[in-house]
């Protein structure tokens, strides 16, 4: 099971006037680690690479929202 690692959001309103917005813009960015690991490759003999790997899997989202609008209405 994955554990994620950082969740960033930013959310934004589009506005024709301050009482109301227009649309809502959300986007969400999810960071959640990867396998890793190190180790010892020996290609030759006499020669060693060492290796150090750490992954992570970055997940992006964007959800726009446009508000209803009513206008004039007559709630008589």
């Amino acid at each position: 099971m994955a554990t994620i690692n950082r969740i960033d959001g930013i959310e934004v309103h589009v506005m024709e006037n301050e009482a109301e917005p227009f649309a809502t813009v959300i986007h969400v960015t999810t960071i959640t680690p990867g396998p890793s690991g190190s180790g010892t490759i020996e290609p030759n003999v006499g020669q060693k690479i060492e290796y150090d790997v750490e992954t992570e899997t970055v997940t992006e989202s964007t959800i726009v929202t446009i508000h209803e609008r009513r206008e004039n209405e007559n709630l008589n």
